[in-house]
């Protein structure tokens, strides 16, 4: 039996194929790599933990590339749909909304991203140990459009039985994962909801601290995070970036420190039964439909 990576690169790469085989003909590849990273920290920090990437796919493609920074989650769709941007690094809830809208094409996810949680924190000071500590008082979920923010720990909430708008007494919305860590830290919330990767990374860097703030809770795991790219790269060039991905190895010096600075330890190819369960969510509760969430 194969491996599951190996096994996996040949049916992505074939169903690959199939996606952009629907076109009449590839279309000519395009002068630069549009890069887009979903917002989900500030700026800066995303153009220093991405560089490293982008300098590497624009050798293996030889290309260059041009970063393009989005100041919320849904401006990066609005920026995939209109061409400005022809390869992202989407939450699933805004791969969704970009295959929807704009054709996005599925071509690889870090390991990591396969078990992906969100966290809900409090300050390290505050008496709540449980959810059910915190009923009657201000909570805040990341982006509307964050898939770990919001739209996984709505669905995990509501499992629980916690309507969130009845069980709080205010729901607020912030831009990024940092800013709710930053909002409960600064009592704008008691609750926030935050991608666990990205609040284990504040707290290495030094951005959080563990005297300020601690994990009220931990969800079940889903899969998450994926680069995907606009149907004007053409098959062969997502197929040139799927590899580039993929080869990508901890046991090279200067390859894991790439691989580091993004959070991941390798790559696996995005197949469509990876979208599947939170395909199911989203139709479930008309997400997709209403761009206002």
């Amino acid at each position: 039996m194969w491996p599951r990576a190996r096994f996996g690169a040949c049916i992505a790469a074939l169903l690959l194929l199939a996606v952009c085989g629907q076109q009449d003909s590839d279309p000519a590849p395009p002068e630069t790599l549009r890069v887009g990273v979903l917002p989900d920290q500030g700026t800066p920090a995303i153009r220093a933990s991405y560089t490293p990437l982008f300098q590497y796919l624009s050798e293996q493609t030889g290309l260059p590339y041009e970063f393009v920074p989005s100041d919320s989650y849904a401006e990066l769709v609005e920026q995939f749909v209109r061409g400005e941007v022809n390869l992202a690094f989407m939450g699933r809830v805004t791969f969704l909304r970009a295959e929807l809208e704009g054709g996005a094409v599925p071509i690889a996810m870090r390991v990591i991203d396969m078990r992906f949680t969100t966290l809900l924190v409090a300050r390290t000071a505050d008496p709540g140990r449980k959810v059910e500590d915190f009923q009657g008082r201000p909570f805040s979920f990341g982006s509307r459009l964050s898939t770990s923010g919001h739209f996984m720990a709505r669905y995990f909430l509501e499992e629980r039985g916690i309507d969130p708008e009845h069980f709080f007494t205010s729901v607020t919305y912030s831009r990024a994962h940092d800013e709710t860590v930053y909002a409960v830290r600064d009592g704008q919330a008691d609750l926030g909801a935050v991608s666990a990767a990205i609040f284990r990374a504040m707290l290495s860097d030094g951005r959080s601290r563990g005297d300020d703030m601690r994990i009220v809770w931990e969800t079940p795991t889903y899969p998450d995070y994926v680069w995907a790219g606009h149907p004007s790269l053409g098959q062969p060039l997502m197929l040139r970036i799927r590899e580039a991905l993929l080869a990508l190895t901890p046991r090279d010096p200067v390859q894991a420190e790439i691989l580091e600075t993004i959070g991941a330890q390798s790559f696996l190819p995005a197949a469509p039964e990876d979208f599947a369960m939170l395909s199911q969510i989203a139709e479930r509760s008309d997400f997709l439909a209403d761009k206002q969430r």
